[in-house]
């Protein structure tokens, strides 16, 4: 991760954020957010948010397309609106509609 940094100054901009992070989490008693947390958080919300899953893999650095697929599931249309077909007015039989 601090690979990423490209100067001192960003490697000190990183590292005091992570320690930063890490003793709010342990002040709040959360378990310790790491930066794939982050990174898993950032692609899931841009892919729930029907962000084109090339630019996905764009931002992310991802060198295959297949790094970034394990986030289409959370795409819009990607099936999970499907399950509302199970809603209870959605499976009411036809009898019951009428008589309705």
């Amino acid at each position: 991760m601090l690979g990423a940094a490209r100067t001192e100054e960003e490697r000190s901009i990183l590292l005091f954020a992570l320690h930063t992070g890490a003793r709010a989490c342990r002040r709040a008693g959360l378990r310790e957010i790491r930066w794939h947390d982050l990174r898993h958080s950032f692609a899931s919300q841009l892919a729930a948010a029907g962000v084109p899953l090339r630019q996905v893999q764009e931002w992310l650095g991802h060198s295959t397309i297949n790094m970034t697929v394990r986030y289409a599931h959370l795409a819009p249309g990607s099936g999970a609106s499907l399950i509302l077909a199970l809603e209870p007015s959605a499976v009411a039989t036809t009898w019951q509609q009428e008589g309705a």
